[in-house]
């Protein structure tokens, strides 16, 4: 360095103590490179992470299109190049892409494809700063390649491990007819009558026996023997496809969580709450209602009319509540009513607009009187003989949507109605015994007792005494013609659910689960060793899974359980037809209701 230019330097930084100006100037200008330096590398850092957003809806799209490639010739030489004609059609033409099968992924036995997609990103701005070239962004994904099941997913399967007894039964004229799926049982399956046509036959370790009738399927696979009487019955089924080897079966539905803790409601069923605890002021001075003729009880008449009260709306606590033949009452919505003592109706209508309403002993609504509640919560304690609510021969009680709560068994006689609102999670603590017509809302029905329909009624749709119609659809889904109905629902009981009489029952199960209410697919479930009884002629159209996993279900008496188009699954210990009774599916699989053998479906899984 020449001395001037030294001395010319040494002059300006004695300066720059006296100058701000020039110091900030410096300091700014020295700082600019790195400055727009960051801003570059933060901008070709987010070029990357949307890079990678595209990567990997690339290499899911790569995934897939090589597993079906794979599944319809198992080579593994097509998968890159099926993966990478994907990838260049989604003009990522200069990117990287290997596939491969990988073993045992997911799960143990379970194959998959891995397709890598990597490109290059190069930097820009990110330059200033000493970042040259480019850095790669790669994204990975994985789809199942699952082997066809060699048999259908069974939608009638016993789970009995007893061999000294039949696990599927038919004598005496009837028949199974499941096209679309397997009559599976862990042990023998055994057909004396019409027919059992399915899918495939499956008897996991035990016999399959034919003494009469046809057996149609598209496979026969038993662990024992094919035991065929001569001229005893027909078998159609091809001679190479009749497999003597054993197949593990399982129980679909024994470790499924949400069902354990839709089980677990049984033992800890809500009780009615007190007057207090609902924050009445009046709980402690509850009056007798005698809603009569006579003029002089104070209570308000509708105008010009004497037989009918019109009650408006505040909260009420009735000590006991007296209704005589012929008199309505109606109360306006809005009300919350507590009645301490039993409610018995003999009268023609009862009212309660929508309202919360409860009953701390019991209801009783006698023949040829119908009781109407609105929207709002029901809730109804029971009476000595641990009865919450009975509705008699002709009498009809009409709830709308709200939670309802029995402390005690619910009971109605021929000729009657009853009809439960939706909820997420209605309680019965105690038996459900219905002789009449009955309509259930969407929702979960929890009840610690038996399940018991042999109605005898008018089929719905029905009308009510102020002209509102029940039962014409359920759900948007028809329900017509039918004299019990549910759609949505599932029940979770602690006893046996027998059908029997002129039973005319629609029941359909949930499409998805709802947090504390329906569970997806579950029609039905008891864990009751009680034998289950369908029969007397009783007519059933069920959509969804009935798991009785420690129950014997006998179909009999001319009883018939099919669908309408739609996948009806019945998982129990035994199953039993006999005496003209028919059982029938539309399932092509149950996969949607738990357990499979396998469907051969291509889907995403990482």
């Amino acid at each position: 360095m020449s001395g001037r230019i030294l001395s010319l330097f040494l002059r300006s930084l004695r300066k720059i103590p006296r100058d701000c100006t020039a110091n900030v100037a410096i300091i700014a200008a020295l700082g600019l490179p790195a400055i727009i330096g960051s801003a570059g590398l933060a901008l070709d850092l987010n070029r990357g992470y949307e890079q990678r957003m595209f990567n990997q809806r690339v290499a899911d799209m790569g995934a897939l299109a090589a597993a079906m490639a794979y599944k319809a010739n198992p080579q593994t030489t097509l998968l890159t190049p099926s993966a990478r004609d994907i990838v260049i059609a989604n003009g990522l033409a200069d990117a990287t892409v290997t596939a491969s099968l990988i073993e045992d992924y997911p799960s143990s036995g379970d194959q998959a494809v891995k397709v890598v997609v990597t490109k290059p990103v190069p930097f820009t701005l990110g330059n200033i700063i000493g970042f040259s070239g480019s850095y790669s962004i790669s994204a990975e994904s994985y789809a199942s390649v699952t082997a066809e099941a060699p048999y259908a997913t069974p939608c009638f399967l016993a789970i009995s491990n007893d061999s000294g007894q039949s696990a599927i039964k038919l004598t005496g004229g009837t028949s199974i007819v499941a096209p679309g799926c397997a009559v599976a049982a862990f042990q023998k399956i055994e057909n004396d009558s019409t027919l059992i046509r399915a899918h495939d036959i499956v008897s996991g370790y035990g016999d399959i026996s034919l003494t009469w009738g046809t057996l149609e399927a598209e496979s026969l696979r038993f662990g024992g023997s094919l035991d065929r009487q001569p001229y005893s019955g027909t078998i159609n089924v091809d001679e190479n496809k009749r497999f003597n080897q054993t197949t593990d079966l399982n129980d679909p539905w024994a470790a499924d969580a949400t069902l354990l803790d839709a089980e677990a409601e049984l033992d800890s069923m809500p009780g009615i709450p007190s007057c207090s605890s609902l924050g009445f002021a009046s709980c402690g001075s509850a009056q007798t209602y005698n809603f009569d003729y006579n003029a002089s009880n104070g209570l308000p008449r509708c105008s010009g009319d004497s037989s009918a009260y019109c009650m408006p709306a505040g909260n009420y606590v009735i000590d006991n509540f007296n209704i005589s033949g012929g008199i309505d009452v109606h109360f306006a919505s809005g009300s919350n009513i507590y009645i301490n003592n039993t409610l018995y109706h003999g009268g023609d209508l009862i009212d309660f607009g929508d309202s919360n309403v409860y009953m701390s002993h019991g209801l009783s609504v006698g023949g040829g009187s119908e009781m109407i509640i609105g929207d709002g919560d029901v809730m109804i304690g029971a009476d000595s003989s641990d009865r919450a609510v009975y509705v008699g021969g002709g009498a009809r009680f009409f709830m709308g949507n709200g939670e309802f709560i029995a402390d005690g068994t619910v009971q109605s006689d021929g000729g009657s109605a009853i009809t439960f609102g939706k909820y997420a999670n209605n309680y019965i603590d105690g038996d459900l015994l219905l002789s009449g017509s009955a309509l259930f809302g969407s929702g979960r029905y929890t009840i610690d007792g038996n399940f018991e329909n042999g109605s005898g009624s008018d089929p719905w749709p029905l009308t009510d005494l102020k002209g509102k119609t029940y039962g014409q659809t359920l759900e948007g889904e028809s329900v017509s013609g039918y004299r019990m109905a549910g759609v949505d629902v599932s029940f979770v009981i602690s006893g046996a659910f027998d059908l029997n009489g002129s039973a005319n029952t629609k029941l359909v199960a949930p499409a998805r689960s709802v947090a504390g209410a329906q569970i997806a697919d579950l029609l039905l479930f008891s864990r009751t060793a009680q034998n289950t009884v369908w029969g007397g002629g009783s007519n059933n159209n069920f959509a969804g899974v009935i798991y009785l996993p420690e129950s014997e279900v006998t179909m009999t008496g001319g009883n018939n359980t099919t669908n309408s188009g739609q996948c009806f699954s019945l998982v129990a210990a035994r199953i039993l037809l006999s005496g003209g009774a028919a059982s029938g599916t539309a399932c092509k699989s149950m996969e949607a209701a738990k357990g499979s053998s396998g469907s051969g479906e291509v889907r995403l899984i990482g």
